[in-house]
This record gives structure tokens, sequence and C-alpha cells, in this order.
């Protein structure tokens, strides 16, 4: 390509197209990544005040029926209290009704609360890391676009 005005032109949108790129590329990713950690929030109920006397039975029924976070105060009290790490593979299979179903509900908890702080720490640094490779494509590109004139 020449030092033509058209040809400058050519250039500039080009740039443009990539620079637009780039941040359709990023609001998606930072949509996708809030929608989800959201979607997280809905199914990892953190109540504001656990009761001290959280039972197996009572976390399942809380689980099963409306979901008040019972079920995080029971395991993270097995978990991080007691440091009774077997609850994570516990089927809750003693304590189910015939209709209930039986799953590593601590399992569960523990993984999804992972996946929940992961999506925080990633929705934090997406945005800097795309910009960051955004300023390493335009600076790539700063012999594809010349100058207006000889003399810049």
């Amino acid at each position: 390509m020449g030092k033509s005005r058209c040809n400058y032109l050519m250039r500039q949108f080009v740039q443009f197209l990539i620079g637009f790129t780039l941040l359709l590329v990023a609001v998606f990713f930072t949509i996708n990544v809030y929608s989800y950690q959201y979607y997280l929030m809905r199914h990892f109920v953190i109540p504001g005040e656990c009761p001290v006397d959280t039972t197996k039975l009572g976390a399942l029924n809380d689980y099963s029926s409306s979901d008040s976070g019972l079920m995080h105060c029971y395991c993270y009290n097995e978990v991080f209290d007691k440091g009774n790490t077997g609850i994570l593979t516990d089927n809750f299979s003693d304590v189910a009704h015939h209709d209930q179903v039986k799953k590593t509900y601590c399992g569960a908890w523990l993984w999804n609360g992972t996946k929940m702080k992961g999506m925080m720490l990633v929705a934090s640094t997406l945005v800097f890391v795309i910009y960051f490779l955004a300023a390493m494509i335009f600076e790539a590109l700063g012999t594809f676009s010349m100058f207006k004139t000889l003399n810049q």
C-alpha cells in the first residue's frame, strides 16, 4: 500500500475494525462471566448468619424446599469448623426421604463456592487482560498505520 489518502483511510478503517472487534469481545466475555457468576450466586445461597444447631436433616429439608442457606451453614461447619472432609463425599442417604435426590450436597457446595470465587477473580482481571492484549496488538499495528505526511 502506498502513501495516498485512500490507502491511509483504508489502514485507519482496518485499525478501527480491529479495535471495535476487541471491544466487542471484551464486552461479550465480561457479560458472560458476570452472568455465570450471577447464576452461581442464585444457586449458592449464603445466609447473613448461620444458626448454631444446623442438622444434616434440617439442611437437606431446607435445600429441598426453600433453600435459605442452611446447607451452606451445615457444610461450612462440618468442613471448616469440625474438619470433617468426609462429608464432601457423603450422599445424605442416611437422612434423605424417598422423594429427595441422593447426591453429594457438600461436595457440590464446595465446588460451586470455588467456582463462584474463581469467577470473581476472573471477572476482575478479564478487562485488564483484554485491554493489555489490545495494547500489544495496536503496538504491532503501529508499523501498519502510516502517517499522513512524510514528516510525521
